[in-house]
């Protein structure tokens, strides 16, 4: 029973929260790089946002 509770109801959503992860990781890249690049630190922002 426990197997068929995990497989309808948490895996499916282990996916959902692996995007809303991602979007919050690439959010906090291109926060970091706008204030890399304002205080002068071109080639870094750069080097971090195409990584």
């Amino acid at each position: 029973m426990t197997t068929a509770i995990m497989n309808y109801t948490l895996i499916p959503l282990s996916g959902v929260f692996n995007g809303i992860n991602s979007f919050f990781i690439s959010l906090s890249k291109a926060r970091t790089a706008a204030e890399l690049h304002r205080m002068g630190y071109t080639e870094e922002a750069k080097k971090l946002m195409l990584t």
